[in-house]
């Protein structure tokens, strides 16, 4: 069984990669060449389809609603590109603070998330 708390960390990798792959449609290019569009039953489709789950939607906007500091840092960590030792300079931040801030942000997504995305404290408080 996964732990809950790698739950809610690949939950929001998979919304960082998601982000991204947003943004890199909403500067126009094309993400896959023409031909690649269409389907086995000869329609075309859009190339801009982006399937997006529930537990998906759920995290983003769970992300909008967090304090900008916490929103901030989610995506310098799961969406910009580089190093992750580069990025607490880049939000003006020391190692250590980062990556309270970074723990604190992911408590609270899961936290609102619940369910199998909830971590588990108690268990670590008696462990």
């Amino acid at each position: 069984m996964i732990k809950s708390d790698q739950n809610i960390k690949t939950l929001l990798d998979q919304w960082g990669r998601w982000k991204v792959r947003e943004n890199s449609l909403a500067l126009g290019y094309p993400s896959i060449a023409a031909f690649a569009r269409l389907r086995v039953d000869g329609a075309r489709s859009s190339g801009n389809e982006l399937l997006v789950d529930d537990d998906l939607q759920r995290v983003n906007g769970i992300i909008h609603q967090l304090r900008p500091s916490l929103k901030r840092l989610l995506a310098c960590h799961y969406i910009s590109a580089g190093y992750v030792k580069d990025k607490p300079a880049k939000l003006g931040l020391t190692r250590d603070a980062y990556y309270r801030l970074l723990q604190t942000a992911i408590e609270q997504t899961a936290h609102e998330m619940g369910g199998k995305y909830q971590m588990e404290f108690e268990e670590a408080a008696r462990g």
